[in-house]
């Protein structure tokens, strides 16, 4: 089903673009700071200092935790995310079920023509056709919801002052493909939604 491996494909590359940022360029940098600030600790009260400079750093400054234009995306598509591996997992497993049938009845058949007997093979491309029709809309449904969410994330991250932040836009829409969308079909919900295709006017600058 191309519309599920194309939701996959987009979802894994939010994931590890916003993985990468988090790690590179938030955790990687912060802590580099606090090893050198314990490294020049002389007692405890600066050890605590620093740590807690460490923790302020990467919750407001680095993840924005305190901003809900940027955690709340983050968790929606997260939850996005969890629901489409389930629903992935219970089309390969309805699949896996279609399939063992249909070998059952082969050795049936098999038996049956052994056996001097009729050996009719029943038709499964109506059966196939109602799990994919299926399992295609809740795919839809999750597409829109992802691209809704991911578009209230890049709006927020590319016009948000912070300079590592246009980092991660510049990584979210690096070959243009989300701008594109928007061009192609106006957003995700028919309107362009605020957004700015691409790093605009308003973004930092890289």
């Amino acid at each position: 089903m191309r519309a599920l491996q194309r939701l996959r494909h987009e979802l894994l590359a939010f994931v590890h673009n916003t993985q990468h940022y988090a790690m590179a360029e938030v955790l990687e940098v912060h802590w580099s700071e606090l090893q050198e600030a314990v490294h020049k600790a002389k007692d405890v009260d600066s050890l605590c200092k620093a740590h807690a400079h460490f923790l302020a750093s990467v919750g407001d400054e680095g993840l924005h935790l305190e901003e809900t234009s940027f955690t709340e995306p983050v968790h929606k598509i997260t939850q996005i995310a969890i629901e489409f591996a389930d629903l992935q997992q219970r089309l390969y497993d309805a699949l896996l079920e279609r399939d063992a049938e249909r070998r059952a009845e082969r050795e049936r058949a098999q038996r049956n023509t052994k056996a001097g007997r009729w050996a009719t093979l029943g038709n499964d491309g109506g059966e196939l056709r109602a799990i994919s029709a299926e399992f295609e809309a809740h795919i839809e449904e999750l597409r829109l919801g992802f691209y809704t969410q991911f578009d209230r994330f890049f709006n927020t991250v590319s016009r948000h002052p912070s300079q590592q932040l246009s980092f991660l836009a510049a990584r979210l829409d690096f070959n243009g493909f989300h701008a594109a969308r928007h061009d192609n079909d106006g957003g995700a919900d028919g309107t362009h939604a605020g957004w700015t295709g691409g790093l605009g006017d308003e973004s930092p600058v890289m």
